[in-house]
C-alpha cells in the first residue's frame, strides 16, 4: 500500500464567535473543514466575500 505524498494546505480564517459556536455544535469534528471550505466557496459565489490577490484569505491559500 502507498502512503499518499500529497501534502494539505491549511488556511486561517477568523469567524465571529457566535459563527465559531455554532459551527462547533451543529458540524462534526471530521467534516468542519469541508463545511468551512465549502463556505467559504458559496460566499464567493455570492460575492459575499471579497478574495483579490491583496486579501489575507488569497495570501493563505495561495501558500504566499
Amino acid at each position: 500500500m502507498a502512503i499518499s505524498a500529497e501534502r494539505t494546505k491549511r488556511i486561517k480564517v477568523t469567524f465571529p464567535q457566535a459563527v465559531f459556536d455554532l459551527l462547533v455544535m451543529d458540524v462534526p469534528r471530521g467534516k468542519r473543514s469541508a463545511f468551512i471550505v465549502a463556505a467559504t466557496e458559496e460566499a464567493l459565489r455570492r460575492k459575499l466575500l471579497e478574495l483579490g490577490p491583496d486579501s489575507r484569505l488569497y495570501q493563505d491559500m495561495a501558500g504566499r
